[in-house]
C-alpha cells in the first residue's frame, strides 16, 4: 500500500513539474521573440552606418581664453552662444548620426532641441547632463535600456558579439539650445562616441 501511495505521489509530482517547466518555458521564448522597436530600430540603423556628422566638444577656455578663470555661471550664455555659431551643436532629431569627439574628461557641447519629449542614445558610456538655463540639471525620466534593444542591435561575430547602443535615456526638455556636459567615467571606452538625440 505504501509502495502504490509513493509510487502515485512521484507520478503526479513529475507530471507537475513537467507541466511548470513547459508553461515556464513558453514564457521564455514568447518574451525572447519580441523584435527591436522604433525608434530604436532607426537608431541602431543610423549607428551602423559609415557616415556621420563629425563634432568635437569644447571647453570655455578653449573657445575664448579670457574665459580661463571666469565662474562658468558667469559665461554660460556665451559659452552656449559661441558654441551655435561655431556649429558645436546637435540637432534633435537630425540623420544620420553625429560622431563626438571628447576633447577631455569634462567638456561641453549644445543641443537643439525641439522641446517635449526626447531620447537620448549613444554607443559609449558617459556621463551625460542636459543643463538648463540656471545651470540645473533636466531629470532622467527613464533608462531603462529594453532587452530587444539589447539583443536587436549588436555588433561582432556571435560569440563575441556587443550591443551597439550603450545609453538610452529619456527627457522632457525645453525648446530652443541647450547647454551638455560630457564627462569621462570609468566605463568611457576610448575618446569618441555616436550619438542621437531623437
Amino acid at each position: 500500500m505504501n509502495q502504490v501511495f509513493r509510487h502515485k505521489t512521484f507520478l503526479l509530482t513529475g507530471m507537475v513539474m513537467a507541466l511548470m517547466l513547459t508553461l515556464s518555458s513558453c514564457d521564455l521564448y514568447s518574451s525572447g521573440e519580441q523584435s527591436i522597436a522604433e525608434p530604436d530600430k532607426t537608431i541602431c540603423d543610423l549607428f551602423a552606418d559609415s557616415v556621420f556628422t563629425n563634432i568635437s566638444t569644447q571647453q570655455p577656455a578653449d573657445v575664448n581664453s579670457s574665459w580661463q578663470d571666469s565662474a562658468f555661471s558667469d559665461i554660460a550664455v556665451q559659452f552656449v552662444d559661441s558654441l551655435v555659431k561655431d556649429t558645436l551643436y546637435i540637432r534633435q532629431g537630425s540623420s544620420p548620426a553625429y560622431k563626438v569627439f571628447l576633447t577631455a574628461d569634462t567638456t561641453y557641447l549644445a543641443v537643439k532641441a525641439n522641446g517635449g519629449q526626447a531620447i537620448l542614445f549613444t554607443t559609449n558610456v558617459v556621463d551625460w547632463t542636459f543643463l538648463k538655463t540656471d545651470l540645473s540639471a533636466y531629470t532622467i525620466e527613464n533608462d531603462i535600456m529594453p532587452g530587444a534593444t539589447i539583443s536587436g542591435c549588436i555588433s561582432g561575430e556571435d560569440k563575441k558579439a556587443n550591443p551597439v547602443i550603450k545609453m538610452r535615456q529619456e527627457y522632457t526638455l525645453d525648446a530652443g539650445t541647450i547647454l551638455v556636459r560630457i564627462v569621462k567615467t570609468d566605463q568611457t571606452l576610448g575618446s569618441s562616441l555616436r550619438v542621437v538625440v531623437q
